[in-house]
């Protein structure tokens, strides 16, 4: 019985590791598409206020302009700073873990001069700011009536709504160990809270323009996902081969979000 565990658990641990690594090789293909869709957003007036996170796509951003030689002008704003006619401005939006705040300064954002004369303004929320604990459904009312405001009183400005990003899932000889048992590996509670978000998120603005940054987390360049099943039902983490740490994007998982950050606001511009 002894040896049956150990090849049991050995087995789980080699099956762990090869799906961990099947395909994670990808590569950023500057095609015509993508390069036409950077000049279209390097003629608009963009916002996008972020933290972390954001900061790893906007450096994606910033490699793929200098690869097709686009000239968008990506600058992170601050009181002094002097707007070209055409830019792709982002800045920190809020406090992290207190997503009300950062509903709350993006609104701020756009009661200033700087809001007139934009053609699209997005924000996104960070994986910290939901937890295993965080009530989904008051936080989705938060950002919902927040998004109606600055509609009603913005209507020049089409708003792109993001979906929140994930964390990969505890991996490693104690995951394997974990499923053996019948216990939930580390992070998939939190995950399940984000992916519930971003399930109303998507329902609630059908139609309407999003950036699904968890599905470019979740989603193989074969278009396969990373999922997990709880409760007999499938949720998403992010890809290891797209990540630095568990959580946030290296260079390959930021230019992966960030060509499709650059598709979903180059069809914005032209749905206008």
């Amino acid at each position: 019985m002894h040896h049956l565990f150990v090849l049991i658990f050995i087995s789980l641990i080699f099956s762990h590791c090869m799906d961990k690594s099947k395909k994670q090789k990808g590569v950023i293909v500057m095609d015509d598409q993508l390069i036409s869709d950077l000049q279209a957003i390097s003629k608009a007036k963009i916002f996008f206020g972020h933290q972390s996170v954001g900061y790893n796509i906007v450096k994606g951003l910033q490699d793929l302009n200098t690869q097709s030689g686009a000239g968008l002008n990506i600058l992170e704003i601050n009181n002094d700073i002097q707007l070209p006619a055409c830019f792709f401005a982002h800045g920190k939006n809020g406090i992290n873990e207190k997503p009300a705040s950062k509903c709350d300064a993006f609104a701020q954002t756009l009661e200033t001069d700087f809001a007139d004369s934009l053609d699209i303004a997005f924000f996104k929320f960070c994986y910290i700011d939901i937890n295993s604990t965080t009530d989904i459904a008051a936080m989705f009312d938060y950002y919902k009536n927040t998004i109606s405001r600055i509609k009603a009183k913005h209507p020049q400005i089409k708003i792109l709504h993001v979906t929140v990003p994930l964390r990969q899932i505890q991996s490693g000889w104690k995951a394997g160990l974990k499923k053996l048992l019948g216990k939930p590996l580390g992070g998939t509670t939190e995950n399940i809270q984000r992916c519930r978000f971003n399930r109303l998120l998507l329902k609630e603005y059908r139609g309407e323009p999003v950036f699904d940054l968890a599905g470019v987390e979740s989603t193989y360049p074969d278009g396969s996902r990373q999922t997990f099943k709880e409760g007999g039902e499938t949720y998403y983490s992010l890809i290891p081969a797209y990540s630095s740490d568990g959580s946030h994007l290296n260079a390959l998982g930021a230019k992966i979000a960030a060509k499709e950050m650059v598709h979903t606001l180059a069809g914005v511009l032209r749905s206008r």
